[in-house]
């Protein structure tokens, strides 16, 4: 199949605590310590505009930058476990994350389908020392095969129904160039301050072949109802704020839930929001 080349690329949640089970706190001084530091709002610079940096953003980063998930074969795991994953030993999340980690431990992603890109090295611009390469669901810094959509080979959410038909938009002479990757979606979008539910068109997909891994999650818009457009973790820059992993994606779907939320209030680009669990062909299998 197709092989990667590396090329430079140039271009208040309430603020009310609840424990585990649900139960209000009386007061601040019964939390942990930990949980008795407030994450402060503060001004995150990103290209043309101005972020809030959020609670959310916070939690991100208290997961660490660490590449868990990556590799694996699909998996749901339960509340408990992405509580683990997701927030310290100890520590109570505020209710717009336990919301966040209910749904991505009962919520299945589907496939939608595969997509070849021109994988890049992280560019200078973008100031988050852990990513090597950008793997985001954008074509803004990895990009697609020139002229792709105009063979209207793709399905209804502008991706292709099977590897070998994904290849065949690529030109035959830049095919070493170009990875493989196949994109899981949750069943929800992000727009205008609310959660809605996304029901999926009629889709074909051949199922995940074996010589797939799991590169992490992405959040990215798709305004204009066709194909996706900007992953604010690279083109935003927002991965300097946040704990990515090395291919400026996010471990853990939890995070992926409540910074779709908060990057969609926030204006980072227009919505709705997506969020993509990533995926890529191991090179060995090519």
């Amino acid at each position: 199949m197709i092989a990667a080349r590396y090329k430079n690329s140039a271009h208040d949640p309430s603020s009310e605590k609840l424990t585990g089970n649900g139960n209000r706190l009386e007061s601040r001084s019964q939390a942990p310590a930990w949980d008795r530091i407030s994450p402060k709002l503060r001004f995150a610079r990103v290209p043309t505009r101005v972020f809030w940096q959020t609670p959310a953003a916070t939690l991100a980063s208290e997961v660490g930058r660490r590449d868990a998930g990556a590799g694996e074969r699909p998996h749901s795991p339960g509340e408990a476990e992405l509580r683990g994953q997701a927030f310290p030993s100890g520590s109570l999340g505020t209710r717009g994350q336990i919301a966040a980690l209910r749904n991505a431990s009962t919520m299945t992603p589907t496939l939608i389908g595969y997509f070849p890109k021109r994988t890049h090295k992280r560019p200078s611009w973008l100031q988050a020392e852990s990513v090597e390469e950008v793997c985001s669901v954008s074509e803004c810094i990895s990009e697609s095969p020139d002229g792709w959509i105009d063979h209207w080979l793709h399905n209804e959410m502008y991706v292709y129904d099977t590897p070998e038909l994904a290849e065949s938009v690529v030109p035959g002479s830049a095919r070493g160039e170009f990875d493989m990757y196949a994109y899981r979606m949750f069943p929800v979008l992000f727009n205008e301050g609310q959660q809605q539910p996304f029901e999926f068109p009629p889709l074909h997909v051949e199922p995940l072949p074996e010589s797939f891994e799991r590169l992490g999650f992405d959040i990215v818009c798709r305004s204009c109802g066709h194909s996706f457009e900007c992953s604010p973790l690279s083109c935003n820059g927002m991965a300097k704020n946040v704990a990515v992993n090395r291919h400026c994606l996010l471990a853990n779907a939890a995070v992926a839930f409540q910074l779709a939320a908060e990057f969609e209030a926030g204006g980072c680009e227009p919505g709705p929001y997506c969020i993509i669990e990533v995926w890529r062909q191991r090179p060995d299998a090519t």
